[in-house]
């Protein structure tokens, strides 16, 4: 018999087949077809690729699901008769012999097929047309029944599963190290009546469980009962709530009057207790034992049959009276007693494992590996740099992502953490009975009492969620206290919570308080990452980083939220890659951006300097000057997260500038500020703090204040920072010696040059957040050799630009930026040549200072802007002096030029080459375009024959006021108008 002659003679004619291939008992694939010859083919195309074949004995409705309701019709009656090594029958001959004893006792019509399944049989009964499964299944169940009551070994799952799946002859059982082929062994082909087969089968069998029809509800409940790993059952707990009246009066009744249940009445308790897998084995004995014709034997042979555990339907509907009245049914909270067995399995393992990512490093296992020592001499003791130090051994950077062990502390009685993880309530009732209650389905928990100077006590939270792992958060005394503040500070750390669960919630959170200060002692909390007092460690993120160890520093109020930030991803190797981008000749400003990076922790080696600003820019985009930018964030962590943007506010800089304290903070397009902005920014940042603020708590308070921060700032931006600034304040020499700028010289040109820039994005997105903690790690090793090196590179590049004390915080940014650098270069996190970016630093100092040297104030220019913005304010005529007639002392009138409109600040006698202003409106229009009021009056006196007296400005004309204070000086318009003319002719010829 062939294979296809096989699949036409088992299968229906109508509807749909279903074939199946299996690999590795993970990849399962059913597909579906209308035909016997898809069928035959699809099974030989699995074959050929290594897949265990089988068939569906059924067909179906429609083609979406192999399930029973799908079944639309069944020819066959079937057996599954294991065979082997540790097997029921140790041969296929003794297997077969066992078959024809069952055939024999009860005269069952010849097989019409048997099948070696490659180790068992498969066994076939042809039926003479196709039935529906309601018909077929009663037979079906009888023969499994016969089955077992006679004590033949045959799969119990198999026999009356109308969806069951076998193996096709012709292809091969892959289990095992050699296939072995799947073929028929023996065909009649005798076709079987399904009356006639089940006159043959006895009356009067074993009863077995029957499948069912489950709605959404019992199929959740029984999955949960056949092995979901979150629950357990346990029997004692049902017959503890039994005894009082609270569990099942059928199984109360199977306990008491064994002798009066019938035999499905005690399958049903018996399908119970075998599911219970905390004491099943026991339970069905104890179910059992009360029986006088009791054998352990028959017991576990009969339990081994059922598929599932009886729902409560099929236990009134054979004895109706014994489920009157019960609570449950009347509640109708359960579909089977195998509900009030149940419960959440309890972790008996405190420990989980987790991403290390997740909860910082575990330095112990970063000591096996150890820096790359550079090769050959790229010391910078050369005459261009100063000497450099010598590179220690130092940890690698681990895999972060690889689980790590977490140990969980015990949840404080009466709570118990569930083996899955969550949170439950486990109460004792006084009748003896108790009930587990899920507070809450995650594992969460309090692990540390601490002290934040801006919120008080304060808490450390552990949330585990399955795709973000292990989330720390702090949360204040004062945000748990009342039930409407408690749901919004925990929907903040993305935990839901109810309003009926908020109180529960609370009492658990209140139960972890008391029971950490009973045991623990309060911890200070860190409110700005960087170095702590005495430079004794370095926090980043959740890390706290020693000379020998890394400890997890417990997050405050203000530093929670920017712990991710700082989380590592990829490899350090791949990281190198983007370093290793920028060691070519040309991309020394984006080199010193990326190194300023590694110069801000440095400026706290330089007194009295607080911060500089770097910034980079270009008249449009892909100039690589944000990526250089964020290759320097990508040291600390996620430099998406890490760097700002100019669209941020102010305020979010400063608040940035404070927690990041000795990190390089960066701004991405920071020329979207405005003037007076721009202007602020760049004091604010030398300053150190923030401004003092009041709080919005109403206490009328001041706000918080941490440390003074020593930082570097990047900016960049499609315009210079310091032509922002000057739009505010003209002489804006103050600001622009905080800052140096550099613009950036296309250097992507060609296709492999743009192809090359995806390639270092790519790298750069997958791989950050390493190198920081090596870097910081050697400093706090070698300390004093930083220090020195950092001192020696400051007095060099003072004397190689030629600088002055005024240009302090350009030399301390270049110091500490290119002794980062060199650090960075010796211990093998970069390779770039200093000595070119050195050569590149020294003529950035010095155009710096040729720059500042030509900010002086012109005062004639100066005058001429103002009056060119009043020009309606200006009282202009001859000269007075000798406007008096002979023969009186009145004044002659004199016509004006021109009179004052709507504000008067001047007077000018164009004759004589006289100005008179008014000092107010002079001092505001001075002060709005940020000059130095007493500077300006002092220049009008010693280069203009400044006065400064009392005038009548009205005299000789009809406007007649009182003397008053003015600012006398020399004034040639002329002259003026003729300097303004030939400036534009100037930049006419220049094309400005």
């Amino acid at each position: 018999m062939e294979p296809k002659d096989f699949l036409s003679a088992v299968l229906g004619a109508d509807g749909y087949y279903c074939v199946v291939g299996i690999k590795d008992k993970k990849k399962v694939i059913p597909q579906f077809y209308l035909s016997i010859d898809e069928v035959y083919s699809a099974a030989s195309a699995f074959d050929s690729e290594g897949f265990d074949t089988f068939v569906a004995l059924a067909t179906f409705t429609a083609n979406d699901t192999r399930k029973a309701h799908n079944v639309l019709g069944i020819k066959t009656l079937f057996l599954d008769i294991d065979c082997g090594e540790g097997k029921p029958y140790a041969t296929q001959r003794d297997g077969w012999a066992a078959l024809q004893a069952l055939r024999g006792k009860y005269g069952l019509p010849e097989c019409s097929v048997v099948v070696n399944s490659g180790r068992g049989l498969h066994v076939y009964w042809i039926l003479d047309a196709t039935y529906t499964r309601e018909q077929w299944l009663p037979v079906a169940e009888r023969l499994k029944s016969a089955c077992l009551e006679h004590g033949l070994a045959i799969d119990p799952t198999v026999t009356a599963d109308a969806a069951r799946v076998l193996r096709v002859p012709g292809t091969h059982n892959y289990k095992g190290s050699v296939p072995r082929p799947v073929k028929i062994v023996n065909s009649s082909l005798t076709l079987v009546s399904l009356d006639d087969f089940a006159a043959k089968l006895p009356v009067i069998s074993t009863p077995v469980a029957v499948a069912r029809e489950y709605s959404d509800a019992d199929a959740k409940d029984m999955a949960r009962a056949l092995g979901d790993s979150k629950y357990t059952k346990k029997f004692s707990k049902l017959l503890t709530a039994t005894a009082v009246g609270k569990g099942c009066a059928q199984v109360h009744r199977a306990i008491m009057t064994p002798n009066e249940l019938s035999y499905p009445d005690w399958l049903h308790v018996l399908s119970i207790a075998k599911f219970c897998d905390a004491d099943g084995s026991q339970a069905i004995h104890l179910v059992s034992q009360g029986y006088s014709n009791y054998s352990a034997e028959e017991t576990e042979k009969i339990a081994a049959s059922i598929d599932t555990p009886h729902l409560c339907s099929t236990f009134e509907k054979d004895n109706p009276a014994g489920c009157e009245g019960c609570p449950h049914k009347l509640a109708g909270t359960i579909r089977s007693p195998i509900k009030l067995c149940m419960e959440v399995r309890t972790a008996e393992v405190q420990i989980v494992e987790v991403k290390a990512s997740a909860t910082g490093n575990n330095w112990e296992e970063e000591k096996a590996g150890h820096y790359a020592q550079q090769e050959g001499d790229d010391s910078e003791s050369g005459e261009d740099s100063p000497n450099a130090l010598q590179p220690p051994s130092q940890p690698a950077s681990p895999d972060p992502f690889k689980p790590v062990p977490l140990q969980i502390p015990n949840y404080p009685l009466p709570y118990e953490r569930g083996a899955a993880g969550g949170v439950y309530l486990r109460i004792k009732h006084p009748d003896g009975t108790e009930e587990q209650r899920e507070i809450y389905r995650r594992d969460l928990y309090v692990t540390k009492r601490l002290l934040d100077p801006l919120e008080g006590p304060a808490f450390e939270f552990k949330h585990h969620t399955a795709r973000e792992g292990v989330q720390t958060f702090v949360i204040s005394m004062n945000k748990i206290t009342s039930k409407d503040e408690f749901r919004k500070i925990m929907g903040m750390h993305d935990i839901f919570v109810l309003s009926k669960q908020a109180e529960a919630l609370m009492t658990y959170v209140g139960r972890w308080i008391e029971t950490l200060k009973d045991s623990q002692d309060i911890v200070d909390v860190h409110t700005q990452f960087g170095w702590t007092e005495g430079r004794t460690s370095f926090v980043l993120g959740e890390r706290e980083i020693f000379a020998d160890r890394v400890s997890i520093s417990p997050p405050s109020v203000r530093t929670a939220q920017y712990y991710p930030f700082f989380q590592k991803k990829g490899t350090l190797e791949g990281w190198k890659r983007v370093t290793a981008y920028y060691n070519r000749e040309g991309f020394e400003e984006h080199q010193y951006m990326f190194g300023i990076s590694f110069g801000a922790p440095l400026m706290t080696f330089i007194p009295n300097i607080a911060g500089s600003i770097f910034h980079l820019m270009s008249p449009d985009s892909g100039y690589g000057k944000s990526t250089g930018m964020n290759g320097g964030a990508s040291v600390w962590g996620n430099y998406k997260k890490l760097v700002l943007k100019g669209k941020d506010t102010g305020n979010s800089a400063w608040n940035r500038a404070e927690i990041w304290k000795n990190l390089p903070l960066y701004i991405d397009e920071i020329t979207n500020y405005k003037p007076a902005d721009a202007s602020e920014f760049s004091y604010a940042v030398s300053d150190g703090e923030q401004k003092n603020r009041m709080t919005n708590t109403g206490q009328n308070s001041e706000r918080y204040r941490g440390a003074e921060w020593s930082l570097i700032v990047g900016t960049t931006g499609n315009t210079s920072l310091a032509d922002i600034v000057s739009q505010h304040r003209a002489l804006a020499k103050g600001e622009i010696g905080r800052m140096l700028e550099a613009s950036v010289v296309k250097t992507l040109k060609t296709t492999q040059d743009a192809m090359g820039a995806n390639t270092l994005n790519e790298d750069l997105a997958n791989n950050y957040g390493h190198a920081g903690e090596l870097y910081i790690h050697h400093i706090l090793n070698h300390m004093e050799e930083v220090e020195r090196l950092v001192l020696a590179t400051r007095d060099k590049l003072m004397l190689a630009a030629n600088l002055e004390a005024q240009h302090r915080f350009w030399v301390a940014q270049a110091a500490t930026t290119f002794s980062g650098c060199i650090i960075s270069n010796q211990i093998g996190l970069t390779n770039w040549n200093l000595k070119a970016l050195y050569r590149w630093i020294v003529k950035k100092l010095k155009k710096a200072k040729a720059n500042m040297k030509d900010m002086v104030v012109d005062i004639e220019d100066l005058i001429g802007q103002y009056l060119s913005d009043n020009p309606r304010g200006i009282l202009r005529l001859k000269s007075t002096d000798d406007a008096r007639t002979k023969d009186s002392e009145l004044e002659k009138l004199i016509m004006p030029d021109a009179t004052p409109m709507f504000k008067w600040v001047a007077r000018h006698e164009y004759d004589a080459n006289r100005l008179f202003l008014l000092p107010t409106p002079f001092k505001e229009w001075c002060i709005k375009r940020g000059h130095h009021y007493e500077s300006i009056r002092g220049l009008i006196k010693s280069e203009m024959n400044g006065k400064f007296r009392k005038v009548r400005l009205g005299r000789g004309t009809k406007l007649e006021l009182g003397s008053m204070h003015t600012i006398e000086l020399t004034w040639d318009q002329s002259k003026h108008e003729s300097v303004q003319s030939s400036l534009a002719e100037d930049d006419e010829v220049n094309g400005n």
